[in-house]
């Protein structure tokens, strides 16, 4: 084992207190022989060295058929700006010739540190390479390597695949911020086509230049789409006081209002961490966040949705794709735009209107069910 940092050998030091004997018979073991790796029973310590190598552990397996399964673990890390990538790879042929692989650190959008973070992935999160097949698993490795000169822990427990059953993936659409052009462009297109959205409306900017109006929101209601709530400041830089008035300031509106979607919720830029949610969960049904990939259709984390925000480098072509594979592994994946340009995007938030109306009819074209927020939960939650 390579040296070990002071801060993380005292961390590493601290998971061994009370216990006899190291876990050396552990079906984990260290694979790149750098940094720190440490295996107590079903939990995972990392400590990567700072000269940006990899460190990680590795898992054999008997040769195994993964094509309805989802991988779940949780994951804690102490720093994670000091954390370059955090990857699992799947191997499907020989020793790592054909793979799979996820990098979570891309894929979480906002990262609360010091906490551990449950993560439910599905087959679409995986990118693979030529002729990779989750049919013939036959091992895994779970990774960690640090920025370059930095320090950090990775602790890693509940590694497993969950078998899922066999039915076609849902998309919702979703629009944040309660931007005007949700109602002067997504409205007709969607309408055109016999489609509906979720709009994540920030109430107190309704009326303000840029945004809808409340005649607008209700048109929107009216024609069947879905109103949840959203804010404008990202809540876990305020103080939990004003975090409830903001809340329940949103909640009342839209409640009073009658509008379906009343009970969700989209955390301003992503932000959220376990007190923000448990202030969430006092007013809303579901939390919304930017974790980048679909969701399966169980084990879902209500205050914890993730959620792919479309901006103009996600190509038409791209977007279909991961769609087609949503579907066809069973998964729920909630796209969501911000602004929609008729011409260049001029911001990092625009999507092309033009790719958007692609997308629209792909999805008609492909009979996709496409379902608002509240009726996608209402259907992965109601009883058999």
């Amino acid at each position: 084992m390579a040296y070990l940092i002071p801060k993380c050998r005292r961390a590493l030091l601290a998971l061994l207190a009370g216990l006899s004997a190291w876990a050396a018979a552990a079906p984990w073991t260290d694979w790149y022989l750098t940094g720190a790796v440490l295996v107590e029973e079903e939990q995972i310590a990392l400590a990567p060295d700072t000269a940006a190598h990899f460190t990680g552990v590795h898992r054999a397996l008997p040769e195994t058929d993964l094509s309805r399964h989802i991988l779940r673990l949780e994951v804690k890390v102490h720093d994670w700006q000091a954390l370059q990538a955090l990857q699992v790879v799947v191997s499907t042929d020989g020793n790592f010739e054909r793979y799979l692989a996820v990098d979570l650190r891309l894929l979480i959008g906002r990262l609360p540190a010091g906490e551990w973070l449950p993560v439910s992935l599905p087959r679409s999160a995986f990118s693979a390479s030529a002729g990779a097949d989750w049919r013939t698993v036959n091992a895994l490795i779970v990774r960690a390597v640090a920025e370059p000169g930095r320090q950090t822990l990775v602790l890693i427990r509940g590694v497993e695949f969950i078998a899922t059953e066999a039915r076609p993936g849902l998309v919702s659409l979703a629009f944040d911020d309660g931007r005007s052009d949700t109602y002067t462009r997504a409205l007709p297109l969607m309408q055109a086509l016999g489609l509906v959205g979720t709009a994540y409306i920030v109430p107190s900017q309704l009326g303000q230049e840029g945004f809808m109006t409340e005649q607008q929101v209700e048109a929107l209601h009216q024609a069947g789409w879905a109103i949840a709530g959203h804010n404008e400041r990202d809540l876990t830089q305020l103080e939990p006081s004003l975090v409830a008035l903001e809340l329940a300031a949103t909640f009342g509106f839209l409640t009073s209002r009658g509008y379906r979607g009343a009970a969700h919720y989209a955390y301003p830029g992503g932000g959220h961490n376990r007190w923000v949610r448990e202030l969430v969960a006092h007013y809303f049904t579901t939390g919304r966040t930017i974790d980048a990939h679909a969701q399966p259709l169980v084990g879902i984390d209500p205050y914890r949705l993730s959620s792919l925000s479309v901006y103009a480098l996600h190509s038409p072509d791209s977007l279909k794709e991961l769609i087609r594979r949503v579907v066809e592994d069973g998964d729920w994946l909630i796209v969501t735009f911000h602004l929609l340009s008729d011409g260049p995007p001029k911001v990092d938030t625009e999507y092309p209107l033009a790719w958007f109306e692609e997308l629209l009819h792909y999805l008609v074209d492909n009979q996709v069910a496409v379902l608002t927020v509240p009726e996608a939960w209402e259907r992965l939650t109601a009883g058999p």
